[in-house]
């Protein structure tokens, strides 16, 4: 299957700009849209054989996911059209690629000295 990025581009950026937030710009505009991260807890992490003191920031990782169509929407009006779909992961594995960043939280804790 082919992989496409959802990493938005500078144009989309820029239609995210909030016109009356004074602060915003470009950079503050997040990367991916609403909606594309996904946060495991505790005893999904367990589940998945997942130590977070094992991995770090920034490593990449393989997902392998089975989801089912939860919701369908669609809206038309004058001014807009949109549509959104809500996706229910059901299976999942999570496996780790290559060493992109070997440091991890219990190494950087020993460097430190806070863990021997």
């Amino acid at each position: 299957m082919k992989l496409i990025s959802m990493k938005r581009t500078r144009a989309e950026k820029k239609e995210n700009i909030e016109p009356c937030a004074p602060s915003s710009t470009l950079s503050s505009v997040e990367e991916y849209p609403y909606g594309l991260e996904i946060r495991l807890e505790k005893e999904s992490l367990k589940k998945l054989g997942i130590d977070v003191d094992d991995v770090a920031i920034g490593r990449k990782v393989h997902i392998e996911a089975v989801a089912k169509i939860t919701n369908l929407n669609k809206s038309v009006s004058m001014s807009n059209d949109s549509s959104s779909m809500s996706i229910q992961i059901t299976d999942m594995s999570i496996t780790m690629r290559g060493n992109d960043n070997p440091k991890t939280i219990k190494s950087a804790l020993r460097m430190l000295g806070a863990l021997k």
